[in-house]
């Protein structure tokens, strides 16, 4: 290519198989733009498989087609680290709904007790109740519950909270904290990493509800 001397080399984003092309173009200093394919077919003309090269530096000379935005290098592989961290927050979601599903099972209902049952209240709660502690201990870690006393020791009625309970809820509340663990890594990768970023960060944050975190994510997910 670099013998050619290409203005501008145009391919399809199929798939993922434009990456490596583009970033070894992008690495000797040509010019790459990645078009969408469902534009390209809406261009009148012929195009079939055997002239799809031809056919895109046509229409890219005649100014027809539109490059996607791809970002930098850096940014790029940032989101191999925001992608897995967008899998580990679902993987969490999933486990916590899980552990509520055990808790139900075993007669306990946390949600009548508390407005967030993830919050740390109710998780230092669950963990006194797992370790097996008395019924007073456990509510030395309540914060603030909106139950009557009645409706206090019904919802925390430890009858029917076995063995298999307590072992199945310790081993996804362990799960839970070492993958929050990890998201917590995930953050602070990302924060470093995004530090040639910093002004774009700090313009996000001046929206209603978008935070450190919420911005790190923006950036790089948008």
């Amino acid at each position: 290519a670099l013998e050619i001397a290409p203005e501008v080399v145009v391919m399809e984003s199929t798939g993922v198989y434009w990456k490596s092309p583009f970033a070894a173009l992008e690495a000797v200093g040509i010019v790459a733009w990645v078009v969408n394919a469902r534009h390209v077919k809406t261009v009148p003309g012929r195009k079939t498989d055997m002239a799809d090269a031809q056919w895109l530096a046509t229409l890219a000379r005649a100014g027809l087609l539109r490059a996607s935005f791809i970002p930098p290098v850096q940014m790029r592989q940032l989101r191999l680290v925001a992608r897995q961290r967008q899998k580990l927050v679902g993987m969490c979601s999933a486990e916590k709904n899980r552990l509520h599903k055990v808790l139900v099972d075993a007669g306990l209902r946390l949600n009548v007790l508390v407005a967030d049952i993830h919050g740390a209240s109710a998780r230092a709660m669950i963990t006194a109740l797992i370790a097996g502690q008395p019924m007073h201990e456990v509510l030395e870690h309540k914060g603030r519950l909106r139950a009557s006393r009645d409706e206090l020791f019904e919802a925390l009625d430890t009858e029917q909270l076995s063995a298999v309970h307590r072992f199945v809820a310790g081993e996804i509340m362990q799960h839970i904290e070492q993958i929050e663990q990890r998201i917590a890594r995930m953050d602070q990768y990302l924060l470093q990493g995004l530090q040639p970023w910093q002004a774009r960060l700090n313009l996000l944050q001046t929206l209603p509800g978008v935070g450190r975190k919420t911005a790190n994510v923006v950036l790089n997910t948008a």
